[in-house]
């Protein structure tokens, strides 16, 4: 899934984090913010002048401040094309050897 036009022109346009100056890390990565909520104002979801490029630190400091929701997945989480998370294979390795554990169980 490609990055939607609004998105690409606000990472054009600010470059570093607004709230802090930073620029992006892998462990802290640039999220573009709706200064006017989504939720409040849907007609203004897709309008750059409505947003602003933050380090992650900053946008949920921020939403928390506001009294907003915080975003729901972190950036490195991985998504399927639903907007479901993806299990990490080290969780899904985990998680086939409990589940094969649990069956012998109930064999027994």
């Amino acid at each position: 899934m490609s990055t939607p036009r609004y998105k690409k022109t606000v990472r054009e346009r600010d470059i570093v984090c607004q709230g802090c100056g930073t620029v992006g890390t892998k462990n802290n990565q640039l999220t573009v913010h709706h200064i006017k909520p989504k939720c409040r104002y849907p007609e203004l979801e897709k309008d750059p002048d409505n947003c602003t490029l933050l380090c992650q630190r900053c946008h949920t400091a921020l939403h928390k401040k506001q009294g907003y929701p915080t975003p729901i997945h972190k950036p490195y989480e991985r998504l399927d094309r639903y907007g479901r998370r993806k299990e990490k294979p080290k969780d899904r390795k985990r998680r086939l050897r409990r589940e094969a554990k649990n069956r012998k169980k109930k064999r027994r």
